[in-house]
């Protein structure tokens, strides 16, 4: 999990920003499965929890990668939202 002293990492200019984002948000990437479901939640809530707006951020996302990437945006978040709920 993120710690405290590392929330720095996550803003660029007064803006919330996720580095390497497909390790969060593309399931298909080699990044993306480096990370546990666990992992990948609780960072995302502690980030949310500090501030960052989570919508905003992968509306950046989306505008910032290609319709190939995008394809698996869904997926991934589906399936984060399925293992929150179990």
């Amino acid at each position: 999990m993120i710690d405290y002293k590392h929330l720095s990492n996550f803003k660029h200019d007064g803006s919330w920003c996720i580095p390497n984002s497909r390790s969060y948000f593309d399931a298909y990437s080699h990044q993306f499965n480096k990370l546990s479901w666990n992992e990948i939640l609780e960072n995302l809530a502690f980030l949310a929890f500090n501030g960052m707006d989570l919508i905003e951020i992968i509306r950046t996302y989306k505008e910032s990668h290609s319709e190939t990437t995008l394809k698996s945006l869904k997926d991934s978040l589906l399936h984060l939202l399925h293992k929150q709920t179990n």
